[in-house]
């Protein structure tokens, strides 16, 4: 192990202790801070997934053909759409099942960790608190633009985030914390550090 893993492993610990982490679990990540995407590939993520947040939203209230032409607009004017997802895509389009639309309404835990990581939510490290998604979409909305939203987002440190991974990675493995919650909070710091697009489509 690495000291770099090790200390990653005890900035961890330290965080989950109070909410029943026991650190019997191995340590997790020697993965470099080099592999996380870059600044403006999350920064459109957050938006386009904030933008497809609030359709899903709108579509649990009905109207459908109204608000999916309304919100087609707003991704395409905010500079977004080459970031939405096979899930938002279908979603903007009405080709999606039930099921997608309570995907994409239980990915705003993973949506709020990347809020985090750009500086507009408070640190997650609480695993059964939900994030305040609206925070997520008022940032979002008050930018008006990709171009803005990028300027006025301030990334975390990213060794900051590489101990974020190993928290929930721990988490996960001890089975700590509300299994959505954790489930979704990892899998976007897990698509941090792979090649993937689509963060739905990270196994966890």
């Amino acid at each position: 192990m690495s000291t770099l893993t090790e200390e990653r492993r005890l900035k961890a610990l330290a965080f989950g202790m109070p909410y029943g982490l026991l650190g019997s679990a191995r340590a997790l990540s020697d993965e470099s801070s080099e592999l996380i995407k870059g600044f403006s590939v999350i920064a459109r993520r957050a938006a386009a997934g904030a933008i497809a947040l609030e359709l899903a939203y709108a579509l649990q209230k009905g109207d459908e053909d109204e608000k999916r032409l309304f919100y087609r607009d707003k991704s395409r004017n905010y500079g977004v759409d080459p970031s939405l997802t096979q899930y938002e895509m279908g979603l903007f389009h009405g080709e999606n099942t039930e099921h997608d639309l309570d995907v994409i309404v239980q990915s705003k835990e993973a949506l709020g960790m990347l809020m985090w990581m750009l500086g507009g939510h408070a640190s997650p490290i609480d695993p059964t608190l939900p994030m305040k998604v609206e925070e997520v979409v008022r940032m979002m909305n008050e930018a008006g633009n990709i171009q803005t939203f990028i300027e006025r987002a301030q990334v975390v440190d990213f060794e900051d985030i590489m101990v974020m991974l190993d928290l929930y990675r721990l988490y996960d493995e001890e089975n700590v914390g509300d299994k959505t919650i954790v489930h979704y909070r990892r899998q976007a710091l897990e698509w941090l550090i792979t090649s993937e697009n689509d963060w739905l489509r990270v196994p966890v």
